[in-house]
């Protein structure tokens, strides 16, 4: 079953116990992913939307998103915080849904709407690139 296959990718490199501000792990290739289909590798990617609430960096993460993890939108233009951001929510979302398709689905379209057709094409934009 692919849910349980792509569950068991994410959490491979999962360490038992993170350190203090240590992201917790999941595979690194997921993260990669990630980046490559939100912008490309570029750590300055500001995505559409108003100013000030646009998506961000790398893995495009949106500000409000960044705030309810603990970052300012200015650390998430960081490369490595961007990233780190990324790993907490996608962490958020797996223990959320329990699949890394729902998650990743969410991941691009809120927990709200994370049925809708885009979504889904999004996680398997995501999913072909592991």
């Amino acid at each position: 079953m692919l849910s349980a296959l792509a569950l068991s990718l994410a959490l491979a490199c999962a360490k038992p116990a993170p350190q203090e501000h240590e992201p917790p792990r999941i595979n690194p290739a997921i993260i990669e992913a990630i980046i490559g289909v939100e912008s490309g590798g570029d750590h300055r990617a500001i995505g559409s939307g108003p100013p000030g609430a646009a998506p961000v960096g790398l893995c495009q993460i949106m500000p409000s998103t960044g705030r309810s993890l603990g970052y300012t939108r200015e650390e998430l233009l960081d490369p490595v915080k961007n990233r780190e951001a990324a790993e907490k929510y996608l962490v958020m979302l797996l223990d959320q849904f329990g699949d890394l398709t729902l998650a990743l689905q969410a991941y691009n379209c809120g927990t709200a709407k994370y049925m809708e057709p885009k979504c889904r094409a999004y996680a398997r934009r995501i999913l072909g690139r592991l």
